[in-house]
Formats: structure tokens, C-alpha cells, sequence
């Protein structure tokens, strides 16, 4: 009886720990979570952000993250992959972004790579170019943006 009473409490030991672990499993992978204004969703594919141009050059989406609940409006983090330079990409950004009307200043270059920060009106964008590790690609590209409501 001692020994059935031991298993039957590492059975529900186990299967506690097996639950707790699927349940931590699909909130790592969940597409939406939070609560408000933490409330957040992955983004499967780029949001088109308003008077922000999407990329001519060759790129390729790898995920985001928008806040859809934020004071003052929306928060989207974009990540692509891209063909071009870090360079390339900055100075497209800066010449396509003045063409829409943004006011913008390079940041100063570090380690991590460059950077191009926007501002119209209440939003703003912030573009970051780094080198790329992944074969076939020169950079990664970040963007984070803030949409004015």
C-alpha cells in the first residue's frame, strides 16, 4: 500500500510538472498575451506603417511585435533580413523618409551597427542596420515604430 501511495504521488508530481510545461511551452508561443496597455500580438507579416515606405531592396520578413493598446498609439517592432549593405539600407531610409516628410538625424555609428531616428508629428521610427550572420544576408534590419493616434 506505502508503494502504491509513493507512485500515485510521483504520477501527480509528473504530471503536474508535464502540464506546467506544455502550459509555459504555448504561452512562449502564443501570438497574442497580456493584458491593456501591455496587451500585445506577433505579427505574422509586416504592418504597413503609414508615410513609412516599405524597403525597395531585397528583404526578407523575419517577425514582430506590435502593442496595439499603447498611450498615444501603437508601438510595431519590425525584424527583415536584407541583401544590401547596412549603409544602403540607412541612406535609403533617410532619403525615403525625408521624401515623406519625416524629420530625421542619424544616430552615431557603434559596434552594434547604425541607425536613422524620424519623428512626424507625434510618431516616430527608428530604423537600425547591423551586420548579418546568416548566409546570403548583410544585414539585419530593425524597425520600431510609434503611430501617433
Amino acid at each position: 500500500m506505502l508503494v502504491s501511495n509513493r507512485l500515485a504521488i510521483a504520477l501527480v508530481v509528473t504530471l503536474t510538472c508535464a502540464f506546467q510545461f506544455v502550459q509555459e511551452s504555448n504561452a512562449q508561443h502564443s501570438e497574442s498575451g497580456g493584458k491593456g496597455e501591455g496587451f500585445w500580438q506577433l505579427l505574422k507579416t509586416p504592418f504597413a506603417v503609414p508615410d513609412v515606405p516599405n524597403y525597395t531592396g531585397q528583404t526578407t520578413f523575419v517577425g514582430g511585435l506590435m502593442y496595439p493598446n499603447k498611450k498615444g498609439g501603437p508601438t510595431v517592432s519590425m525584424h527583415y533580413r536584407v541583401r544590401e549593405t547596412p549603409d544602403q539600407v540607412i541612406e535609403w531610409y533617410e532619403e525615403a523618409l525625408k521624401a515623406y516628410r519625416w524629420v530625421g538625424r542619424k544616430a552615431p555609428v557603434t559596434n552594434k551597427g547604425r541607425s536613422y531616428e524620424a519623428s512626424k508629428g507625434n510618431s516616430s521610427v527608428t530604423i537600425s542596420a547591423s551586420e548579418c550572420s546568416v548566409p546570403g544576408f548583410r544585414t539585419d534590419l530593425r524597425m520600431s515604430c510609434k503611430i501617433a493616434r
